[in-house]
Order: structure tokens, then sequence, then C-alpha cells
């Protein structure tokens, strides 16, 4: 068995669907969501590819801010 290297991967906050929809469509980027959240741009592309419910937030919170 092989040991992994490297650091343990990080996971997404309570509630960072909501926060990230809410930050996505205050028209916040990626850097400034990761950056709000505490993490790196790398771990918020991650969690939005895994989860498709992140990215939904994501979308929408982007669509409500064009609308605005």
């Amino acid at each position: 068995m092989t040991k992994k290297i490297g650091r343990p991967l990080k996971h997404p906050p309570p509630n960072a669907a909501k926060k990230i929809e809410a930050l996505a469509a205050d028209g916040f980027s990626l850097v400034g969501i990761a950056n709000r959240l505490g993490t790196s741009v790398r771990a918020l592309n991650r969690w939005l590819e895994e989860n498709p419910e992140l990215q939904t937030a994501f979308d929408n919170g982007r669509e409500n801010e064009r609308h605005a």
C-alpha cells in the first residue's frame, strides 16, 4: 500500500452553495470568491467540478448579476 503524498484535500465549507451564489451575484470573480471562502482558486474549481450543486449555485449567481 502506498502512502499519498501532499496535503489532504480541502472540502467546501458549510452553506458553500449559498455563499458562492451570493458572491457570484455580487460580481465577485473566481479569485474573489475563493478568497472570501478562504481557499485557493484551484480548490474552488475542483469543488465546482466535483459538486454539481455548487456549479449550479455559481451559475445562478452569475445569471442574477447579469440581470441586475
